[in-house]
């Protein structure tokens, strides 16, 4: 089962994904509804700090995937917060780098170029106007935009992956980073399914 923390302003975009990629969801209010959740999914929204009462749920479902070694899918916001609470700044505006980041072109998000430490190259959509300041855990895996802004960080415990961009949406259905985000779900679900059925 999938979590999604609640108060997400665009849940239904997160729902119709995980609908369409055949993936069990829960929508997550507190505590007690995180338990048993494989993967949880910090989404997207408004700038931290500008909705309070989402920012307080959100730290307390951080807590809870800490304490209970929950692997968290941070997406957008998602991503920003998860690396604040581990330590990393924000950068409040992008400033003159908005151009690429927060841009878009008839209501979609304009694509961008990131390179991976692996050396590949992905095309991502940009929808954002913060970033981190650096990255704030050890990683086996790293992704910037050509201007250093950081889009992608999968740790090396295998339980976080943080992606800038937004793979729930339309324009990424079927690319590589919609792959990644849905393989880390699996391989989660996977684990959890292996481990209740050694228990029986």
């Amino acid at each position: 089962m999938v979590g999604i923390v609640a108060l997400c302003k665009e849940e239904e975009q997160y729902t119709k994904w995980l609908s369409e990629r055949q993936l069990a969801y829960t929508i997550v209010h507190d505590e007690a509804e995180a338990a048993g959740v494989a993967v949880m999914i910090f989404c997207g929204g408004p700038d931290w700090g500008k909705r309070p009462e989402r920012d307080a749920l959100d730290r307390r479902i951080y807590d809870y995937c800490v304490a209970h070694q929950i692997p968290m899918l941070g997406i957008c916001r998602g991503m920003q917060e998860i690396a604040y609470f581990m330590g990393a700044a924000l950068i409040e505006d992008l400033g003159e780098l908005n151009a690429i980041h927060k841009a878009q072109t008839n209501g979609a998000s304009r694509q961008h170029a990131i390179l991976l430490s692996d050396g590949q190259q992905l095309m991502v959509n940009s929808r954002h106007h913060q970033a981190i300041d650096r990255v704030p855990m050890p990683c086996t895996l790293e992704g910037r935009a050509e201007d250093g802004t950081i889009e992608l960080l999968q740790s090396a415990d295998g339980q976080l992956l943080l992606v800038q961009c937004h793979p729930e949406r339309e324009e990424m259905r079927d690319t590589t980073i919609e792959q990644m985000c849905l393989e880390f779900i699996y391989n989660h679900q996977r684990i959890i399914t292996d481990a209740n059925e050694k228990s029986i």
